[in-house]
């Protein structure tokens, strides 16, 4: 989650919220039903005090969404490959990084332990370097993986630690969502190549499937039922968005199954892999 920690401070200075508010339930929002990020922040019109100005802070924030999706009219995050019309494949035998679960200093005590969250901040942050992928995606994934972690921490599902986990993860979730698109972009332009050929992009991504799987998995070829279901379509009718979405449902299904595959760089958000390209 390498832009999250730049989230919260920005958050906080334009709130003027602490961290403990963001996560004690004064401000309840239901992420899983927001159809948009103008809707979501449209719930913080009356949660926050001395928010100024015509329509408060739901209104600036209603606006912040719209204005960070960085999507034009679809609101979703384009990377450079949708952009130019050309479909996004992985860089030769290149592996995703994680630097782990990013939060400021000032803000890491107000928000009490979070280390259960890490294993899907390493999944967030390759998710976002998969090739195919949308930040939208990623971010579902991210958000239905900490709530797994609150649920198999906190056994009761009544309990007032698992109540306060998830809206932690809400609150991390919240952050991915505004302000992800800068990292996403930037991560699927250090992992990806765009192709303009549609059977050179299935051939290629087709051949990084199958040299991960050779090297992670090490006991067999990439099976049958996966070739069938991602790569039995034809280029001459399949659409781009969907050969892509194909493409990038595999790759994150691979990363997430070997997790090993995962160059971790560091597990606090303190580090990077600028510069650096790591193969498999």
């Amino acid at each position: 989650m390498k832009l999250f920690s730049q989230f919260l401070a920005d958050f906080v200075m334009v709130t003027g919220l602490s961290a403990p508010t963001l996560v004690a339930g004064q401000m309840k929002i239901n992420l899983d039903g927001a159809e948009g990020l103008g809707d979501l922040f449209g719930a913080f019109g009356g949660s926050a005090s001395g928010s100024g100005g015509a329509g408060g802070l739901g209104d600036l924030l209603g606006a912040l969404g719209g204005a960070s999706s960085g999507g034009g009219e679809s609101g979703q995050c384009a990377p450079q490959c949708v952009t130019e019309q050309s479909a996004s494949v992985p860089k030769l035998r290149i592996r995703p990084y994680s630097n782990g679960c990013s939060v400021p200093d000032f803000l890491s005590s107000g928000l009490g332990d979070y280390s259960h969250f890490t294993p899907c901040c390493h999944l967030h942050d390759a998710c976002y370097m998969t090739c195919g992928t949308s930040q939208k995606f990623c971010d579902s994934e991210f958000h239905k993986c900490m709530k797994n972690q609150c649920q198999q921490k906190f056994r009761s599902s009544v309990s007032a630690e698992q109540k306060s986990c998830r809206e932690l993860a809400d609150t991390f979730m919240m952050g991915v969502s505004v302000f992800g698109c800068g990292g996403f972009v930037d991560t699927q332009s250090e992992g990806c190549d765009c192709v303009s050929d549609a059977t050179e992009a299935k051939q290629r991504v087709k051949a990084y499937a199958s040299d991960f799987y050779d090297t992670y998995n090490g006991t067999h070829a990439l099976p049958d039922t996966i070739l069938t279901k991602y790569f039995t379509y034809d280029v001459r009718t399949a659409s781009l968005a969907e050969r892509d979405k194909k493409h990038g449902e595999l790759l994150f299904r691979l990363y997430k199954k070997y997790q090993k595959s995962i160059d971790v760089v560091s597990s606090t958000g303190k580090g990077d892999r600028t510069g650096k390209v790591v193969r498999f």
